[in-house]
């Protein structure tokens, strides 16, 4: 019988949630047939059989940490097609007297060509930071840890993109192009090419790309405990990158402070709770995890 890996179940679940919401909103019976498909696809990544052989290529093990992974996108993507009638205007309405009272307040318009550089890449790092976290955990030679990532990073991830079908909303510099817009760069070009060719447009609450950098900061804390340090430079990229979100005008500063809430809710169920065992003279602390 196969055993499911933290990322499988949470990727079953998300995948299973989304069926049935589709079907109670009504969505299109492809919807739900995508759901279906997703969550097929999981069962194949954990069926996939051992190998002795040391083929990168047949070492089910290494597949089953890297390829949930590439279902990341499509669970968001599914979402864009699940969708409760509302208005974007007056979610819009709502916030964007928020946002003007924080411009007023931080003075974005004053932040220079390199501030506002330096915000745009953070912000396209996020699609990398998934897969950068795992790679962290190989690089330091603790791969045995990736199931403790895998499970707060994709429980957080995952939980902020279930709430978008219920939020219409859109991008406040798409509902209030009159208002400040920061300046171009090429960065910021490609950005905004990314987000209008690939991005999901039926709503923006809860941020993905905070709920994404934030969880995977979250997942390296948890699988990292003794190098604080390298979560340390995590947090600071996604904190760049919720400042990005607000900055340049891709989400309200509503949409980020929900992600996070959502993300350290998650981290703090979903984080393996510390073992009581005693830690028995000259054995390693770090066993015990």
């Amino acid at each position: 019988m196969t055993t499911l890996r933290p990322a499988e179940r949470i990727l079953l679940a998300f995948f299973a949630y989304s069926v049935v919401v589709s079907l109670l909103l009504g969505a299109a019976w492809k919807v739900a047939l995508a759901g279906i498909g997703a969550a097929v696809a999981v069962w194949m990544i954990a069926a996939i059989p051992p190998h002795p052989s040391r083929s990168a290529l047949r070492a089910s093990p290494v597949l089953r940490d890297w390829l949930p992974l590439a279902l990341v996108p499509v669970a968001y993507w599914q979402m864009d097609f699940i969708r409760r009638p509302g208005s974007a205007a007056a979610f819009a309405q709502r916030w964007l007297p928020v946002d003007a009272w924080l411009f007023r307040h931080t003075y974005p318009q004053t932040w220079g060509g390199p501030a506002s550089a330096a915000l745009e890449t953070a912000y396209v790092l996020t699609y990398a930071i998934p897969v950068a976290a795992v790679a962290i955990l190989y690089v330091v030679g603790r791969r045995d840890r990736v199931d403790s990532f895998h499970h707060v990073f994709f429980s957080g991830t995952l939980l902020a993109y279930a709430l978008l079908p219920f939020f219409p909303s859109a991008s406040p510099r798409l509902v209030d192009p009159a208002g400040w817009q920061p300046p171009m760069n090429v960065m910021r070009h490609f950005n905004i090419w990314l987000l209008d060719h690939a991005d999901i447009q039926s709503s923006v609450f809860p941020s993905g790309h905070v709920a994404a950098a934030f969880s995977a900061t979250f997942g390296l804390f948890t699988a990292l405990p003794e190098r604080k340090r390298i979560a340390g430079g995590m947090l600071v990229l996604a904190l760049l990158i919720a400042a990005a979100t607000v900055y340049g005008r891709y989400h309200y500063a509503v949409d980020v402070m929900a992600s996070l809430a959502i993300t350290v809710m998650a981290w703090r169920f979903s984080a393996p709770r510390p073992r009581t065992t005693n830690v028995i003279a000259g054995a390693n602390p770090i066993a015990l995890f």
